[in-house]
């Protein structure tokens, strides 16, 4: 049986708040999710290189995806690498079932690679499309550590980082984190 993947872009958009956004998310296998207007002040620096590549953001969904910490700790770096090349995967996989989800419900949505940007041309400038560190921040998943890492409350920074850019308004505003990780992580 093959199976049905038409849309019918019945535009029952009319139903998803921040609730709704953050359930299809985490539905979708993110570990966390937080949601940042493209709006906000902390993402000054970045609007201008998100509308580029998807002019009709008004929203960014920000989600975590915990890697495994004893493989990414392991010392044989096949052992860690094989752990970041699946959960990079996964969280590419993650960000393309939100964006069905929401295609499925007549709101456009459309997200970049997790990690690994192909646009080579744009060198010596930035070369990927969303830098997920400040959308996560400013989103509320975590801090920027020393390392230069998010550092997520719950999961440290054994994580992984998606974006996908959505057509929508929200009436929720994120903020970020309001812990200083920092001083307790010593990271």
């Amino acid at each position: 049986m093959v199976a049905d993947r038409s849309l019918s872009f019945a535009h029952d958009a009319a139903g998803l708040d921040a609730n709704a956004l953050r359930d299809i998310a985490l539905e979708a296998g993110a570990d966390d999710v937080g949601l940042v207007s493209l709006d906000d002040p902390a993402l000054d620096d970045q609007r201008g290189d998100i509308l580029a590549a998807f002019p009709f953001a008004r929203t960014l969904i920000s989600f975590v995806l915990r890697m495994h910490r004893e493989n990414i700790r392991n010392p044989a770096r096949s052992v860690a690498n094989l752990e970041f090349h699946h959960a990079a995967d996964d969280c590419d996989e993650v960000a393309r079932a939100i964006a069905h989800s929401l295609e499925a419900r007549g709101v456009r949505a459309a997200y970049p690679s997790m990690g690994f940007p192909m646009e080579a041309s744009r060198w010596p400038d930035k070369m990927w499309i969303i830098s997920h560190k400040p959308v996560a921040v400013a989103a509320g998943l975590g801090r920027i550590g020393l390392h230069r890492n998010v550092i997520h409350p719950k999961f440290g920074n054994f994580i992984l980082l998606g974006t996908v850019a959505v057509d929508l308004d929200l009436e929720a505003r994120a903020a970020p984190l309001d812990v200083n990780l920092l001083i307790s992580s010593r990271i």
